[in-house]
């Protein structure tokens, strides 16, 4: 039995979220949401992640965010970007970011119980 489950990376579409969420996953959300060639679509599907579900990840050192405005020279993603993905998130959330930080926090924390 497992006990707690993330979509690493989440990517995909509105069927495949909702049967996700059908089994109790926390969704990971990364840089990809921050790409407007390819993460438009998260935009909408964002709004539909339960507040205790919501997780962000870097997937470092892949998918730095595109719309960095001080991008690193070597392209490599790393954990202090995950402060730009939460605002993003926020953004398009319409939340609070202190709020959107703190919500996302309790969830890892209870994710890793912890």
């Amino acid at each position: 039995d497992i006990k707690n489950m993330v979509v690493h990376c989440f990517t995909g579409n509105k069927e495949e979220l909702l049967k996700y969420l059908e089994l109790g996953c926390y969704i990971g959300i990364t840089g990809w949401i921050c790409d407007e060639r390819r993460g438009k679509h998260l935009i909408d599907l964002v709004k539909l992640i339960p507040d205790d579900k919501l997780m962000i990840e870097t997937d470092a050192p892949f998918l730095t965010p595109r719309n960095l405005e001080d991008k690193p020279r070597n392209g490599r993603n790393e954990p202090k970007y995950l402060a730009h993905i939460l605002d993003e998130l926020a953004y398009h959330l319409n939340e609070d970011i202190e709020h959107l930080a703190e919500r996302t926090y309790r969830n890892t924390k209870r994710f890793f119980d912890v």
